[in-house]
């Protein structure tokens, strides 16, 4: 079982300026400077633990904010979590970046977790990164887990039979779930293989919140190695590798939630 990063790289860069503007257009995809205005949240006092590649944990954005960091690969020291795909710190930036600039976070004063646990041959660094997080998470203030990551070649309409499969999964999730800790998980980026409705594994668990990908802005013509391409883009548009389930197929197991997920940016560009 090889876990996989689910948003593949697209083969030329945007034209765009070192500083983009991705996150400000997140921002106005999903209304996230309403909600903090309103509800008066923005991290303060809670932790997201990211499983991921890793981290730059020298990063401007994440200065003060990273209490510890682990490595579950078993490749490297425990606590090197060197980030050298650049996954982890992107997605780490999209969730807490604390800079004022256009790479500030959706919850910018949050603190970051980072759990090293790609490459992924097999489930164990999965399962002993979800884990960690049950037993610490009351003394790191772990309110969400982010898991921008899935099976490849896998395309589920419900969790029954993964259930079974993968119990030790399960059962873990479950008691993360049961914690009232948020687990965030991507649907997968397989659908131009499959052309039909599905998730990956764990995005198919009906204890997480899974997760499609959208673009949140007019990016031009996309094309991605898997074959999958958009010949035209705009905001709220799903992905073409974007696995998605609807609740009128699975009314237990379906895609919960569609977010930026088509090539926006945040601390994985400079520092």
């Amino acid at each position: 079982m090889q876990f996989h990063i689910p948003e593949p790289t697209p083969p030329r860069p945007v034209q765009r300026s070192l500083f983009t503007n991705f996150d400000l257009e997140i921002d106005a995809l999903l209304g996230a400077p309403r909600a903090r205005s309103a509800f008066k949240v923005d991290g303060a006092g809670l932790a997201a633990a990211v499983l991921d590649t890793g981290l730059r944990v020298s990063h401007v954005c994440f200065k003060g904010r990273v209490p510890e960091a682990h490595n579950f690969t078993g490749i490297g020291a425990r606590d090197d979590v060197t980030d050298t795909n650049g996954h982890g710190t992107n997605v780490s930036g999209l969730i807490a970046a604390g800079t004022n600039d256009e790479r500030r976070g959706i919850a910018a004063r949050a603190n970051i977790i980072p759990l090293k646990v790609l490459p992924a041959p097999t489930l164990n660094p999965i399962l002993e990164a979800l884990q960690w997080v049950l037993s610490n998470a009351e003394r790191l203030k772990i309110s969400v887990v982010n898991m921008s990551l899935g099976v490849p070649g896998l395309n589920l309409v419900d969790d029954v039979h993964a259930r079974a499969a993968y119990s030790d999964l399960q059962k873990v999730i479950n008691q993360l779930y049961l914690e009232n800790i948020a687990l965030c998980v991507a649907a997968g980026n397989d659908y131009y293989q499959f052309q039909t409705e599905g998730m990956s594994l764990p995005a198919i668990f009906r204890e997480v919140i899974a997760v499609g990908a959208v673009y949140d802005s007019s990016v031009g013509d996309r094309s991605y190695a898997s074959g999958a391409a958009a010949y035209m883009t705009h905001a709220d548009q799903i992905t073409p590798f974007s696995q998605r389930l609807s609740a009128d197929t699975s009314p237990e197991c379906y895609t919960d939630v569609f977010s930026a997920g088509g090539g926006a940016t945040s601390a994985g560009g400079a520092e």
